[in-house]
This record gives C-alpha cells, sequence and structure tokens, in this order.
C-alpha cells in the first residue's frame, strides 16, 4: 500500500458536485451516523482527493464523510492527496466504493457501471474490465451494455459495439480485442441474460451480508444457516 500524502483541507475546497460521485445519492441516514461518531470524539479515515495543476481538490473518496464533517459544523478534513484530475477522481470512486464505507446498492452498481459506458473512452474498455472496476459480474455489465445498445439503435444511432473491438489490459499491456458484430439475441436469450444478471448480483449481496453476520459470532449461527441455504437455492437458479 502506497504511503498516504495527508492534509488536512477546508471543506469548502473540496468538490463535490463536479461528477465524480459514483453513487445515486448519498444515504443522509448513514451520513448521520458518521457525524454521531464524530460528536462521540471519534475519527473517520482520510477522505481520497485529486489535485493536479489546475488546483482543484475533486473528491474521489469519501462523499459520506465529508457530509458527516458539515453536519458537525467542522471546517477541514484530513485527506489523503493524490495526483490526479476530475476523470481520476471518478475513475477511483468507481473501485473505491467496493472497500470503503457503505456497501453500494444494486441502484449504485448499475449507475457505476452506466458511468463507464457513458464515456468516450471507458466504454470501449472489455466487458470483464468493467466489470473488474465496479465490482459486479460480467452479466449485469452485458445487460447493461446491451440495453444502452438497444435504446441507441431505437433512437436512430448505431450500436456502440457494432465492428468495433474493445479494450482490454492484460499484465501492463493495453490492446484491442478483435472487432465482430453480435447478433441482436432473440427474446428468450435477452430475458434469460437478464434474469441471470439479477441473480448474480443478489448473491453478491446476500454474500456480503451474510459474511456480515458470520464475523459476529454463535448468535447469528442460524441466520448465516438460513442465508447458505438461500445461496444455494439461487446458485442453481441461475446456472
Amino acid at each position: 500500500m502506497p504511503d498516504l500524502n495527508l492534509i488536512e483541507l477546508r471543506l469548502d475546497a473540496i468538490r463535490t458536485d463536479g461528477g465524480t460521485q459514483s453513487r445515486v445519492q448519498l444515504n443522509e441516514v448513514y451520513a448521520e451516523e458518521l457525524a454521531d461518531h464524530l460528536r462521540a470524539g471519534g475519527t473517520l479515515p482520510p477522505a481520497t482527493v485529486f489535485r493536479n495543476g489546475d488546483r482543484i481538490n475533486w473528491m474521489g473518496a469519501g462523499f459520506h464523510r465529508h457530509r458527516a464533517h458539515l453536519l458537525v459544523k467542522r471546517k477541514t478534513m484530513i485527506c489523503d492527496l493524490r495526483a490526479g484530475g476530475q476523470r481520476d477522481a471518478l475513475l477511483f470512486s468507481v473501485s473505491s466504493n467496493l472497500t470503503q464505507g457503505r456497501r453500494p446498492t444494486p441502484e449504485d452498481k448499475r449507475f457505476a457501471v452506466g458511468l463507464l459506458l457513458h464515456d468516450e473512452e471507458w466504454g470501449q474498455w472489455a466487458t470483464a474490465e468493467i466489470a473488474r472496476r465496479c465490482g459486479v459480474s460480467q452479466s449485469l455489465v452485458r445487460l447493461i451494455r446491451r440495453e444502452e445498445d438497444e435504446a441507441a439503435n431505437q433512437a436512430g444511432a448505431s450500436s456502440r459495439g457494432a465492428m468495433i473491438g474493445h479494450k482490454c489490459k492484460r499484465g501492463n499491456k493495453v490492446f484491442r480485442t478483435k472487432a465482430t458484430r453480435t447478433p441482436k439475441p432473440k427474446g428468450e436469450d435477452v430475458v434469460a441474460d437478464e434474469r441471470r444478471a439479477i441473480l448474480l448480483d443478489l448473491m453478491e449481496s446476500i454474500q456480503a451480508d451474510r459474511d456480515d453476520l458470520a464475523a459476529m459470532g454463535e448468535e447469528t449461527a442460524v441466520a448465516v444457516a438460513h442465508m447458505d441455504a438461500a445461496l444455494a437455492c439461487i446458485k442453481v437458479r441461475a446456472g
């Protein structure tokens, strides 16, 4: 893990309105919980902020922490300052939601995937790379990509994936996959893929909750057992 470049920044000097938030919206209940922690004398991990030559501080991770500091009338907060601009902050935000703060909701995951797909550069990445960055299943990315392509086709635009490859990273090398034209799936195929993507996303959420409960000890053993049974059932249905 790289050393943190910790610095105290004024809250009003950190841009949180520049489109670098990769969640659908802030959760005010969670922000208030963090604020209560601060009121009780606790501390929060440093936010991650990006700054380049324009001297603008772009929030990459820590939107709820920033909100909590505002709620308790703080003027400053400790941040890990990194080199980069708005796009660096957004890409970091997409990935950081997997490991920091409140677990992303299914709506948050779809929103994050959409942010990358709508970007001129990131939208050309391979499905596997976008799934890795957003911490979702490849099935979900394929589903959202197809929805975007179908919406574009209905508007008279050509499909994003038509006759172009997608960027893929292997080791330190970035290359473009071979261009192909994927035939439009039949209606039954679309429904099956949608169902599978939803089930896989549900499995990820249940698994995360199950792991949290298991860490609490024996008092949650019954609930964990029920969740294990539910996961097994969903896995069978997902195929």
